[in-house]
């Protein structure tokens, strides 16, 4: 009786983490330029390590990116117009939705 206990008690918990490990945010990013106004241009996501997790090209200033696991990541954003502003950090949670809202810094 204690065997299958302890199994069915680590079957439960290899569930849970695999749960929370499947878990993923939703992203919506909006490009403005310096002066408010949507701008278009790639933004992307990436490690510490410098890898790039999700990215996405604006439409009229906004693009999604889906399936992104919550974390902290470095924003870069590659503008169509003028040169790219300094990569910035954002924490996505680990389910759900987060907008940011990022500048071209032109």
């Amino acid at each position: 009786m204690p065997i299958t206990r302890t199994v069915l008690g680590a079957a439960a918990l290899l569930a849970l983490i695999s749960g929370t490990a499947l878990a993923e945010a939703k992203v919506v990013v909006e490009l403005k330029d310096s002066a408010g106004k949507s701008a278009e241009g790639e933004v992307g996501l990436y490690t510490k390590t410098g890898e790039r997790v999700a990215a996405c090209k604006t439409n009229a200033g906004r693009c999604e990116m889906a399936s992104v696991a919550g974390g902290n990541y470095e924003v870069r954003v590659v503008p169509a117009v003028g040169s790219a502003p300094k990569p910035r950090s954002a924490m996505i949670p680990p389910d759900g939705t987060a907008t940011l809202i990022v500048s071209t810094g032109s």
